[in-house]
């Protein structure tokens, strides 16, 4: 009666095409979007907490540093300018505190850079 076309086995042989990928597509790219939202408040937000930078600017107060026996120049760069570069930082110690020939001396006051 009903013959061998509509056998179990048959029953999806001829499915037409399904919408999954663009539905697939919009959750896709709306998580992105939202993503990408989400990443731009925080940052603002970020920013409005008052976050500093790493590398602080001239507006902070310098500081002072008294030369101890067997310093000199760079090691005292190296140690108070924590990771920034000792060579900037042996400039401006020397330009703050006007050191024509980068002599110094036991007990000398030094100003520093802010966060040298």
């Amino acid at each position: 009666m009903f013959g061998s076309t509509l056998d179990i086995e048959r029953a999806f042989e001829n499915a037409c095409a399904m919408t999954r990928t663009r539905v697939r597509r919009r959750r896709v790219g709306s998580a992105v979007a939202v993503t990408v939202v989400f990443m731009a408040v925080a940052a603002q937000g970020a920013r409005a907490l008052g976050q500093e930078d790493p590398i602080p600017d001239s507006r902070t107060k310098p500081g002072t540093y008294v030369v101890q026996p067997g310093d000199s120049l760079w090691w005292i760069a190296v140690d108070v300018g924590r990771g920034r570069d000792p060579r900037i930082v042996v400039e401006a110690i020397a330009r703050m505190n006007r050191l024509e020939d980068g002599g110094i001396v036991p007990g000398q006051l030094l100003v520093l850079p802010a966060r040298a």
